[in-house]
Protein backbone atom coordinates (compact mmCIF):
# COMPACT_ATOMS: atom_id res chain seq x y z
CA UNK A 1 0.00 0.00 0.00
CA UNK A 2 2.86 2.37 0.59
CA UNK A 3 3.32 2.61 -3.19
CA UNK A 4 -0.35 3.25 -4.01
CA UNK A 5 -0.15 7.07 -3.98
CA UNK A 6 2.82 7.11 -6.34
CA UNK A 7 1.04 4.66 -8.63
CA UNK A 8 -2.17 6.70 -8.60
CA UNK A 9 -0.18 9.85 -9.39
CA UNK A 10 1.23 8.01 -12.42
CA UNK A 11 -2.29 6.99 -13.47
CA UNK A 12 -3.44 10.63 -13.28
CA UNK A 13 -0.46 11.58 -15.45
CA UNK A 14 -1.35 8.78 -17.88
CA UNK A 15 -4.85 10.26 -18.18
CA UNK A 16 -3.36 13.69 -18.96
CA UNK A 17 -1.21 12.13 -21.68
CA UNK A 18 -4.17 10.11 -22.98
CA UNK A 19 -6.17 13.32 -23.43
CA UNK A 20 -3.39 14.68 -25.65
CA UNK A 21 -2.35 11.64 -27.71
CA UNK A 22 -5.52 9.50 -27.44
CA UNK A 23 -3.63 6.27 -26.75
CA UNK A 24 -5.84 3.29 -26.05
CA UNK A 25 -3.83 1.57 -23.33
CA UNK A 26 -1.34 2.14 -20.56
CA UNK A 27 0.74 -0.72 -19.20
CA UNK A 28 0.52 -1.45 -15.48
CA UNK A 29 3.09 -3.58 -13.69
CA UNK A 30 2.81 -5.05 -10.21
CA UNK A 31 6.39 -4.54 -9.15
CA UNK A 32 8.48 -6.98 -7.17
CA UNK A 33 7.17 -9.48 -4.67
CA UNK A 34 8.10 -8.61 -1.09
CA UNK A 35 8.94 -10.97 1.74
CA UNK A 36 7.22 -8.95 4.49
CA UNK A 37 3.69 -9.47 3.08
CA UNK A 38 1.88 -12.68 2.22
CA UNK A 39 1.10 -13.52 -1.40
CA UNK A 40 -2.60 -13.00 -0.60
CA UNK A 41 -1.99 -9.55 0.91
CA UNK A 42 0.12 -8.48 -2.07
CA UNK A 43 -2.60 -9.69 -4.42
CA UNK A 44 -5.21 -7.77 -2.45
CA UNK A 45 -3.02 -4.65 -2.58
CA UNK A 46 -2.87 -4.93 -6.38
CA UNK A 47 -6.66 -5.26 -6.53
CA UNK A 48 -7.20 -2.24 -4.28
CA UNK A 49 -4.73 -0.10 -6.23
CA UNK A 50 -6.34 -1.00 -9.55
CA UNK A 51 -9.84 -0.31 -8.21
CA UNK A 52 -8.69 3.16 -7.21
CA UNK A 53 -7.00 3.60 -10.59
CA UNK A 54 -10.23 2.56 -12.33
CA UNK A 55 -11.99 5.46 -10.64
CA UNK A 56 -9.38 7.84 -12.07
CA UNK A 57 -9.74 6.60 -15.66
CA UNK A 58 -13.55 6.53 -15.51
CA UNK A 59 -15.00 8.66 -18.31
CA UNK A 60 -11.93 8.29 -20.54
CA UNK A 61 -11.22 5.74 -23.26
CA UNK A 62 -7.97 4.69 -21.58
CA UNK A 63 -7.50 1.04 -20.63
CA UNK A 64 -5.07 -0.04 -17.92
CA UNK A 65 -3.40 -3.29 -18.96
CA UNK A 66 -1.81 -5.39 -16.20
CA UNK A 67 1.25 -7.16 -17.59
CA UNK A 68 2.46 -10.49 -16.21
CA UNK A 69 6.24 -10.67 -16.74
CA UNK A 70 8.57 -13.67 -16.77
CA UNK A 71 10.89 -14.21 -13.82
CA UNK A 72 13.10 -16.83 -15.48
CA UNK A 73 14.98 -14.53 -17.86
CA UNK A 74 14.14 -10.85 -17.52
CA UNK A 75 12.43 -9.92 -14.25
CA UNK A 76 13.52 -12.04 -11.28
CA UNK A 77 11.37 -11.41 -8.23
CA UNK A 78 8.47 -9.85 -10.14
CA UNK A 79 5.09 -10.46 -8.49
CA UNK A 80 2.53 -11.13 -11.26
CA UNK A 81 3.94 -13.83 -13.53
CA UNK A 82 1.13 -16.19 -14.54
CA UNK A 83 -2.05 -15.48 -16.46
CA UNK A 84 -4.17 -17.07 -13.74
CA UNK A 85 -2.82 -14.57 -11.22
CA UNK A 86 -3.40 -11.61 -13.55
CA UNK A 87 -6.92 -12.92 -14.17
CA UNK A 88 -7.57 -13.19 -10.45
CA UNK A 89 -6.59 -9.54 -10.01
CA UNK A 90 -8.40 -7.97 -12.98
CA UNK A 91 -11.55 -10.06 -12.49
CA UNK A 92 -11.68 -8.90 -8.85
CA UNK A 93 -11.32 -5.28 -10.02
CA UNK A 94 -14.13 -6.07 -12.48
CA UNK A 95 -13.92 -2.85 -14.48
CA UNK A 96 -14.22 -2.77 -18.29
CA UNK A 97 -11.15 -0.53 -18.58
CA UNK A 98 -8.85 -2.77 -16.51
CA UNK A 99 -7.58 -5.74 -18.50
CA UNK A 100 -4.60 -8.04 -18.97
CA UNK A 101 -1.72 -7.31 -21.32
CA UNK A 102 -0.83 -10.65 -22.93
CA UNK A 103 2.85 -10.36 -23.84
CA UNK A 104 3.55 -13.32 -26.10
CA UNK A 105 7.26 -13.29 -25.25
CA UNK A 106 6.80 -13.28 -21.48
CA UNK A 107 4.01 -15.84 -21.55
CA UNK A 108 5.96 -18.27 -23.72
CA UNK A 109 8.78 -18.21 -21.16
CA UNK A 110 6.52 -18.33 -18.10
CA UNK A 111 3.85 -20.80 -19.16
CA UNK A 112 3.85 -21.75 -22.83
CA UNK A 113 0.43 -22.95 -24.01
CA UNK A 114 -0.07 -19.57 -25.66
CA UNK A 115 -3.22 -20.29 -27.66
CA UNK A 116 -4.84 -22.24 -24.82
CA UNK A 117 -4.24 -19.35 -22.40
CA UNK A 118 -5.40 -16.74 -24.89
CA UNK A 119 -8.68 -18.64 -25.27
CA UNK A 120 -9.01 -19.31 -21.53
CA UNK A 121 -8.56 -15.68 -20.49
CA UNK A 122 -9.93 -14.08 -23.65
CA UNK A 123 -12.63 -12.00 -21.96
CA UNK A 124 -10.02 -10.35 -19.74
CA UNK A 125 -7.26 -9.66 -22.30
CA UNK A 126 -7.19 -6.11 -23.61
CA UNK A 127 -3.91 -5.85 -25.45
CA UNK A 128 -1.13 -7.98 -26.95
CA UNK A 129 2.60 -7.50 -27.34
CA UNK A 130 4.94 -9.65 -29.41
CA UNK A 131 8.54 -10.79 -29.25
CA UNK A 132 10.05 -14.18 -30.04
CA UNK A 133 11.76 -16.61 -27.68
CA UNK A 134 14.66 -16.80 -27.11
CA UNK A 135 16.16 -13.36 -27.51
CA UNK A 136 13.12 -11.08 -27.66
CA UNK A 137 13.54 -10.30 -31.35
CA UNK A 138 10.97 -10.02 -34.15
CA UNK A 139 8.73 -13.00 -35.04
CA UNK A 140 10.32 -16.07 -36.64
CA UNK A 141 13.70 -15.60 -34.99
CA UNK A 142 12.85 -18.19 -32.33
CA UNK A 143 10.41 -20.94 -31.42
CA UNK A 144 6.96 -19.31 -31.53
CA UNK A 145 4.59 -20.01 -34.44
CA UNK A 146 3.23 -16.49 -34.80
CA UNK A 147 0.90 -17.40 -37.66
CA UNK A 148 -1.00 -19.76 -35.37
CA UNK A 149 -1.02 -17.29 -32.48
CA UNK A 150 -2.19 -14.36 -34.63
CA UNK A 151 -4.84 -16.57 -36.25
CA UNK A 152 -6.23 -17.49 -32.82
CA UNK A 153 -6.21 -13.87 -31.66
CA UNK A 154 -8.02 -12.52 -34.68
CA UNK A 155 -10.47 -15.44 -34.99
CA UNK A 156 -11.53 -14.69 -31.42
CA UNK A 157 -12.39 -11.19 -32.59
CA UNK A 158 -9.42 -9.03 -31.59
CA UNK A 159 -9.61 -5.65 -33.32
CA UNK A 160 -6.65 -3.90 -31.71
CA UNK A 161 -3.00 -3.66 -32.55
CA UNK A 162 -0.26 -6.01 -31.44
CA UNK A 163 2.57 -4.02 -29.89
CA UNK A 164 6.02 -4.76 -31.24
CA UNK A 165 7.99 -4.97 -27.99
CA UNK A 166 11.29 -6.42 -29.11
CA UNK A 167 14.57 -5.52 -30.71
CA UNK A 168 15.72 -6.38 -34.21
CA UNK A 169 17.83 -9.40 -35.10
CA UNK A 170 19.57 -7.38 -37.83
CA UNK A 171 20.50 -3.70 -37.34
CA UNK A 172 19.41 -0.76 -39.48
CA UNK A 173 17.11 -0.71 -42.48
CA UNK A 174 17.76 -4.37 -43.27
CA UNK A 175 16.50 -5.23 -39.80
CA UNK A 176 13.37 -3.11 -40.25
CA UNK A 177 12.65 -4.80 -43.58
CA UNK A 178 13.11 -8.24 -42.00
CA UNK A 179 10.83 -7.24 -39.13
CA UNK A 180 8.04 -6.01 -41.41
CA UNK A 181 8.31 -9.18 -43.51
CA UNK A 182 7.97 -11.24 -40.32
CA UNK A 183 4.77 -9.44 -39.33
CA UNK A 184 3.35 -9.80 -42.83
CA UNK A 185 4.04 -13.54 -42.56
CA UNK A 186 2.38 -13.71 -39.13
CA UNK A 187 -0.67 -11.92 -40.54
CA UNK A 188 -0.88 -14.15 -43.63
CA UNK A 189 -3.01 -16.94 -42.13
CA UNK A 190 -6.18 -17.96 -43.94
CA UNK A 191 -9.54 -17.44 -42.23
Amino acid sequence: RKFHEGFLKDVRRAVEIHRIIENEAATVTSGLAVDYLSWEQQTQNCIEALKRAAEIIEGTRLMLALEPLNTRVDHPGYFVVRMEHAYRIVSAVNHPQVRILFDIYHQQISEGNLIHNIRRYWDWIGYFQAGDVPGRKEPYTGEINFQSVFKAIYQLGYKGIVGMEHSLSVPGMDGLKKCFEAYRRADSWEA
